[in-house]
């Protein structure tokens, strides 16, 4: 069951809608859910079946129940939220968190806590969970756009990239990916996506954090996202 709700949002200054996906016999009292938090909502509910790829997940024993978010951005706004923000990153905790507690009694350690995107939307994750790893403990990054950085003089390529490595390490999960034909290189940065999540991995994996990392056959596209989901999915979520 998907349920569409409305946030009025203090700190973005705007309505924003999610889509929340439900068990249909939700007990928050009995029962130990995972949280997954997807950016790009509308497309994570439509072009990548979200809710029904969980659902088999959990049906077929390979994660544990699980309540689905999947938040919107709406275009006009996307591509300014999405890069690092501090108050999108501050929605989420301050606003998103409180309204799934109210709305449903749900209360999910960051343990069991997966925040998810895929190009700004992976970037977008990977700083949330920096930002607050006391809340959101584990990273789904498909193809993160992790080659971007402020804009200024001197500005080099890779800003949270080396925000991971000049920060103490902390209790975060991680699950990247990317496609082996995402090598184009974007100027003025001269890297590629693709070797900007490969960095990204090697600097996770330097400071000791727990990184599963793929490479698929592929490239930047939502047909090859919506296999790698359940990969993502049963690596940081997995039942034992």
């Amino acid at each position: 069951m998907v349920e569409l709700r409305h946030i009025r949002s203090q700190l973005l200054r705007r309505d924003r809608s999610v889509w929340v996906g439900l068990p249909g016999d939700l007990d928050p009292a009995r029962v130990r859910y995972n949280l997954l938090i997807l950016f790009d909502g509308f497309t994570y509910l439509h072009a990548i079946p979200t809710p029904r790829i969980v659902e088999s997940l959990v049906s077929e024993g390979r994660i544990g129940p699980t309540v689905v978010v999947l938040v919107g951005n709406p275009s006009e706004v996307r591509n300014q939220e999405l890069l690092c923000r501090p108050e999108f990153a501050a929605f989420l905790k301050q606003e998103l968190i409180p309204s799934l507690r109210r709305w449903y009694g749900l209360s999910v350690s960051a343990s069991r806590t997966v925040v998810a995107g895929s190009s700004l939307g992976g970037l977008m994750a990977a700083y949330v969970a920096l930002r607050y790893p006391g809340v959101f403990g584990k990273v789904l990054a498909q193809s993160g756009a992790f080659l971007w950085t402020p804009e200024g003089p001197g500005a080099e390529p890779g800003w949270l990239i080396r925000e991971f490595a000049r920060r103490r390490r902390v209790p975060l999960e991680f699950y990247l990916d990317a496609g082996k034909y995402e090598w184009k290189v974007f100027p003025p940065t001269g890297v590629s996506l693709l070797g900007s999540v490969r960095h990204l991995r090697d600097v996770l994996v330097a400071k000791g954090y727990p990184v599963s990392y793929n490479e698929f056959d592929g490239g930047h596209d939502y047909a090859c996202w919506r296999v790698t989901l359940a990969d993502g999915l049963i690596q940081l979520l997995g039942t034992r």
